[in-house]
């Protein structure tokens, strides 16, 4: 009988310690999505409003849940958007800059769109997609793919100064290049 206590005692302890550090990773890996990093003033971003295309489709500030949210797409003109890293940057009204931790979405609307495509062809024919880097440029000719092209962000609203006009920037990041440009939305805190 003592043997199965001490049995069930390092089962229970074992899982305690390890629903524990699950909880723990989540939470930090939480705080990591949510957060806001603030950049130097003296760096300068060049707007390259001829090479990128976006939008911003919505802007969501739960001030109750402590969490912003900011979400749309982004791509560099004639180039797949497979391996380009979108970054928004936000500019507070007396020049602070903010980067905001931003994930990649599927956006495949975006790629039927702009090659022409109506949307119940593309649902029918799904190969028109590409689904990994075409080097060499394989694949149709003249067709572009920008299904990598949304982007997401969220952040803890905490983390920026309140009372405060924020104007929203995309960054594109493809390999050693970069692509900015200042986009015609903002928000208030």
């Amino acid at each position: 009988m003592i043997k199965l206590d001490k049995k069930l005692i390092l089962v229970v302890t074992t899982i305690t310690v390890l629903m524990t550090i699950l909880l723990v990773g989540y939470d930090l890996d939480q705080k990591k999505q949510l957060q806001v990093t603030q950049l130097h003033k003296s760096i300068s971003f060049k707007n390259n409003k001829k090479n990128i295309q976006y939008s911003i489709d919505s802007i969501n500030i739960n001030t109750a849940g402590n969490v912003g949210n900011i979400e749309g797409w982004a791509f560099i003109k004639g180039t797949n958007s497979f391996n380009i890293m979108p970054t928004i940057i936000l500019k507070s009204e007396d020049g602070n800059l903010y980067k905001l931790t931003t994930i990649i979405v599927q956006r495949r609307d975006v790629t039927d769109f702009f090659n022409g495509i109506p949307h119940s062809d593309s649902v029918i024919n799904s190969s028109s997609h590409l689904t990994c880097d075409t080097k060499n440029d394989i694949g149709q000719p003249h067709r572009i793919v920008y299904d990598n092209c949304g982007i997401i962000s969220n952040f803890k609203i905490s983390n920026l100064p309140k009372n405060k006009s924020y104007k929203i920037g995309i960054e594109l990041t493809k390999g050693k290049s970069k692509y900015f440009i200042w986009t015609n939305r903002t928000f208030k805190l």
